[in-house]
């Protein structure tokens, strides 16, 4: 008796825990989300009509976007605790604002059912910068043209090429392989 009525819960409990999972991202979405995200972060002010149709179609309204590199370039080196960058897609928006637009070329995308990792490459005058960024994606809103949207960012990048280039750090004392 006890047996058929643990049948019963779990058939009528099946389809619903099974509408719950969303689909796994494919690899032409894992593609699409990262190609918006690039054009965000390094093409905001190029058109910003074409960024603010990304950011609305590709990021969550609570994403979190988390980055030491960032931290450490704007606290000039003080530590500032794991709070995010940014809490909502509109404070997201803001900081793009304050981005230069740089060449930003995606080297290789990785992705499992829900999250996307992928290593880039800026090409500079001194240096070349290159990062990592893992985006932890949601189900989106029904209605909405991707079925995934970003809701968490983990994104670094070689923060003293950077320093390098802007003219903030000249590397001295450079020998071996790496030269000057």
């Amino acid at each position: 008796m006890h047996f058929s009525s643990l049948i019963t819960v779990l058939a009528l409990a099946l389809p619903t825990w099974a509408a719950q999972k969303a689909p796994c991202l494919t690899d032409a979405e894992a593609q699409q989300l990262t190609d918006n995200f690039a054009w965000m972060i390094a093409s905001w002010k190029l058109n910003i009509t074409k960024s603010e149709e990304l950011l609305q179609q590709s990021v969550s309204p609570t994403v979190h976007d988390y980055s030491a590199s960032v931290v450490n370039l704007e606290s000039a080196g003080c530590r500032s605790g794991p709070q995010p960058l940014d809490s909502t897609r509109d404070e997201f928006a803001a900081d793009q604002l304050n981005v230069p637009p740089f060449e930003l070329n995606v080297q290789q995308v990785w992705h499992s059912c829900d999250t996307i990792s992928f290593r880039w490459n800026a090409p500079q005058r001194v240096r070349d910068v290159t990062g990592l960024v893992v985006l932890e994606t949601v189900p989106a809103p029904p209605g909405r043209p991707l079925r995934h949207v970003i809701q968490t960012i983990y994104s670094e990048f070689d923060t003293a090429a950077f320093l390098v280039n802007t003219g903030a750090f000249r590397p001295a004392n450079c020998t071996g392989p790496y030269g000057a």
